[in-house]
């Protein structure tokens, strides 16, 4: 058995070799699950959601088919990637109260918002997912085309908010590794991050190294959204 495959065998993963392979398993035929990964952009269709603090953001409708082998991605694939303690949304049996749960002995808060955090995760890092999980080339493309849209994680995909989970595992733990050396207690529940503390002077200092981190990780942060 090859290295890959062996690493999806112990882990309890799927092994796929290709479309075949995945069209057994999703019960769909190979001829959809090309098209679907071939012309994604033409399964979904996408509208434009109002901010409350103006502007707006783009959220995609997938389609049934392309929903059905998410679902099945998201279930039998995505699922089973453990992601960092310190993300707490969209995992099952983690919540909003688990989120502030972690915070509560705590006085000083400070509230990040990640900018376009779902469009920020390119086709290359969900293709770079699938890789470092086991699968080889080919097939890591099939199921990070099958998983983005326009080149990128769009919101509303069955699998994005768990591939977003994974793809921050790095940026969750750089952040969770510096906060943690100074007593600040820090969860992301997707593109929102708590910081807090008893001290107000050390959240201060955070903000500026969290900066640096979510640009070298590839994301931006959203000013008009940061609250202290």
């Amino acid at each position: 058995m090859k290295g890959g495959f062996y690493k999806l065998y112990m882990g309890g993963l799927p092994v796929v070799e290709g479309l075949q392979d995945l069209a057994d398993y999703t019960h769909l035929s190979a001829g959809l699950l090309y098209r679907l990964s071939k012309y994604n952009d033409k399964f979904y269709q996408s509208f434009r959601l109002p901010k409350k603090r103006g502007g707006s953001r783009v959220i995609f409708c997938i389609s049934k088919e392309m929903k059905a082998v998410q679902a099945w991605i998201l279930r039998d694939i995505l699922d089973r990637v453990h992601v960092a303690d310190s993300a707490t949304g969209f995992r099952t049996g983690e919540n909003t109260l688990d989120n502030a749960r972690r915070h509560k002995d705590n006085r000083y808060f400070l509230c990040l918002d990640i900018e376009n955090f779902f469009p920020s995760i390119s086709y290359a890092k969900v293709y770079t997912v699938f890789k470092a999980i086991g699968y080889d080339s080919h097939v890591s493309h099939i199921l990070a085309s099958l998983c983005t849209c326009e080149g990128k994680l769009p919101q509303g995909g069955v699998t994005s908010p768990a591939l977003s989970n994974i793809v921050c595992i790095r940026l969750d733990h750089r952040i969770s590794g510096y906060a943690g050396k100074r007593n600040i207690a820090y969860t992301r529940y997707a593109d929102d991050m708590t910081f807090s503390s008893l001290s107000p002077g050390r959240l201060v200092g955070a903000k500026r190294v969290v900066v640096e981190i979510l640009r070298d990780e590839g994301f931006t942060l959203n000013e008009a959204k940061t609250r202290c």
